[in-house]
């Protein structure tokens, strides 16, 4: 059986699509793309690993106070990589290892880091 031009040429771009993907470094540092979304706050870092429903805001706990590049995470409190200052920072209810954001029109559950 005789294969035409435009498999053996299909063959060729696959190859070389698989051989530039394994070139590829990704070590999860700067410039991989990839950060979580984190708070500071009462001496304790929050990351967003939380579905927001279900969760009931309680009163308002603080704001952000300094915005980091995303790529940084923050270690005094009031900063993030990902809100905006002004931010406000509410209380979860029932949730003391949680804290509830909202930024356009989205919420977000922060967990707190053990």
């Amino acid at each position: 059986m005789k294969r035409s031009c435009p498999f053996y040429f299909m063959c060729i771009i696959v190859f070389l699509a698989f051989l530039t993907a394994c070139g590829q470094e990704s070590t999860g540092g700067s410039g991989s793309g990839v950060y979580s979304i984190s708070v500071y706050f009462n001496d304790q870092e929050y990351t967003a690993a939380t579905n927001d429903e279900g969760y009931e805001k309680g009163g308002m706990v603080g704001t952000i106070v300094r915005a980091l590049p995303k790529e940084k995470l923050p270690t005094e409190n009031g900063e993030s990589n990902f809100f905006e200052v002004g931010t406000k920072i509410y209380s979860v209810i029932g949730e003391e290892d949680k804290i509830y954001l909202e930024q356009d029109g989205r919420v977000y559950i922060l967990t707190a880091n053990e």
